[in-house]
């Protein structure tokens, strides 16, 4: 962190850089409180993965306490569907395409 914080110190005149840091895996809101003040102590925009079942289905209330969110799609399939990304027998299962974890973001 002290080296983004550093870097968007450094950023040139007239350029506009939005610089945060996000973390990972979470599943409670508490967690994602934290790690966003720590965060937001050392003047970065704070945000999370959401990798986890758990945190897809607190989404709404993560995103009251992070600055934003970014979907780690091949964890979240993995974990949704229970099946290991590296068995190529059950590609077909950890697509982030898959109808089951598009539901996450309805």
């Amino acid at each position: 962190m002290q080296a983004l914080h550093r870097g968007d110190g450094e950023a040139d005149q007239g350029v506009d850089r939005c610089v945060g840091a996000a973390s990972s895996p979470f599943a409670t809101v508490d967690e994602a409180a934290d790690v966003a003040a720590e965060v937001r102590s050392r003047g970065l925009a704070a945000g999370i993965m959401v990798e986890t079942p758990a945190a897809a289905l607190l989404a709404d209330r993560i995103l009251e306490v992070v600055d934003f969110v970014s979907i780690g799609t091949n964890d979240l399939a993995q974990c949704t569907m229970a099946a290991d990304r590296l068995a190529t027998d059950l590609a077909h299962l950890t697509d982030p395409w898959q109808p089951v974890v598009l539901r996450w973001w309805r």
